[in-house]
């Protein structure tokens, strides 16, 4: 089993949803957005592959099943409940697809079992619960049946530790080492978050081999930005009104 992953970012377009008084012509055209570039980059049509869309995140550990209520609109299925959900659980040969301006995702495909795949919103308030419950990567683990001894994942599609910085870091938090600051954009000279580093931790605790990790460590701030060509939209760098990335997983044979 592989896991197929695909980060689009600035150069594929911004795939922020319609407002929510856009109608269901706005909402059909965004998806025809989404599959069309979905195909252009896996060179043939997006049609062949049901892909699932979580819209609304909040910071929760719910992750929404197949069994959840969807709604279809040509290719692409949106979750409409549960209300908000910051996981998707997947069935084999369907694509899982999320929108991002910085939180990394983590994508976790099942090598055995019923060979589903989850992809999960890892934004810190969802590694590390402010109520002190388990975190969104334990609960996929805990409560939806993925066994951490035969699952494959990949990690990325987020911003680094070298832009990621915070005036106060909650107990629990991979900082960089020697407690080393933010080295570029809006955030300079704030406590350096690693989320990449925390992911994989708590990866690796709750038993889940090292060798079938691969954390993809590029910053959604930083990659090209320096050299004047900006890859992915950031809204730690553009602010509230940042453009959206979007992510596709799938897992293939």
């Amino acid at each position: 089993m592989a896991i197929y992953t695909m980060f689009l970012g600035k150069a594929a377009g911004d795939f922020r949803m319609p407002e929510s008084g856009g109608g269901a012509r706005a909402m059909e055209q965004w998806a025809v957005k989404l599959e069309e570039a979905v195909a252009a980059q896996r060179r043939q049509a997006a049609a062949d592959v049901r892909m699932f869309f979580m819209p609304r995140y909040d910071f929760t550990k719910v992750v929404a099943r197949p069994d959840a209520t969807w709604l279809p609109i040509g290719n692409t299925h949106v979750a409409l409940s549960p209300d908000f959900c910051d996981g998707i659980i997947v069935s084999p040969g369907s694509a899982a697809v999320a929108l991002n301006a910085d939180c990394p995702l983590v994508c976790v495909g099942e090598l055995g079992g019923e060979r589903r795949l989850a992809l999960l919103h890892a934004g810190l308030k969802c590694l590390i619960r402010a109520d002190g419950e388990p975190g969104i990567i334990e609960v996929l683990f805990s409560q939806h049946g993925f066994s951490t001894e035969d699952s494959l994942v990949r990690v990325g599609f987020g911003i680094g530790p070298c832009c990621y910085g915070l005036d106060t870091v909650p107990p629990g938090t991979i900082v960089t080492e020697g407690d080393a600051v933010a080295e570029k954009g809006p955030r300079a000279g704030k406590h350096a978050v690693d989320l990449y580093a925390l992911i994989g931790q708590q990866l690796r605790v709750l038993g889940v081999p090292p060798r079938r990790i691969d954390i993809d460590t590029r910053c959604t701030v930083c990659d090209g930005r320096d050299a004047g060509a900006p890859r992915f939209h950031s809204n730690v760098y553009d602010g509230p009104n940042a453009g959206r990335n979007a992510v596709f997983a799938f897992a293939g044979a």
